[in-house]
């Protein structure tokens, strides 16, 4: 989708039927957009807008929801005309049962493509997995445990601080967080890595 647009399906028990929501970029509405052109394979979405041409393009990557299907993570890249970078995409369901995608992605400035993610049960932590990133080691791969600051009225979109702790890998082509998994309280985060071993992460409880 282009310009950060999103879909949610919700599945209704007792009608027994999903529902679909569309989600547009944050502060866009759909009267704003003058039009919308792809290239010939389909892939990147351009908008017309005020006699500019806008790009921006996410590729989500994986998915995780939290206990109470509330708050919605997607792990991918971000594209525009000048760059690329890795970025978690965050979405949240008030008590009105309107999803909000947050206009300030989770950034990753130095890797490019996220490999995983997993939220806990309230949503306060999550575990990121990017099995290219280099520091040291080419393709070493890096555990990345980051957590919300606030949560004012349970309604709005969390504050996230920088990542609150790493793991990298220990060697060349470790490819550490090709898979992560946080625990329901959120504080142990772990990571596997290609070459058979798994990474942990303890957070304390006041992050």
């Amino acid at each position: 989708y282009g310009d950060w647009m999103s879909k949610i399906y919700t599945y209704n028990k007792d009608k027994k039927n999903w529902t679909e929501v569309v989600i547009p970029s944050p502060g866009t509405s759909y009267d704003d957009l003058d039009d919308w052109e792809y290239d010939d394979d389909g892939g990147y979405g351009y908008v017309e807008w005020d006699d500019d041409i806008y790009y921006s393009y996410f590729t989500g990557k994986d998915v995780s929801l939290n206990f109470d299907g509330k708050i919605l993570a997607v792990a991918g890249t971000g594209y525009t005309d000048t760059e690329e970078g890795a970025m978690v995409r965050m979405l949240r369901l008030d008590s009105s049962g309107n999803w909000t995608l947050s206009s300030d992605p989770i950034d990753f400035i130095d890797d490019y493509v996220l490999s995983a993610v997993d939220i806990d049960d309230d949503g306060g932590h999550m575990a990121v997995g990017i099995n290219s990133h280099t520091d040291g080691f080419d393709d070493q791969g890096a555990l990345f445990v980051v957590s919300a600051i606030s949560d004012v009225d349970g309604d709005s979109l969390l504050d996230w601080s920088n990542t609150t702790g790493i793991v990298e890998g220990q060697n060349k082509d470790d490819l550490l967080g090709s898979r992560v998994v946080v625990s329901s309280d959120g504080t142990i985060s772990a990571a596997s890595s290609r070459k058979g071993y798994v990474s942990f992460y303890k957070t304390l409880t006041n992050q």
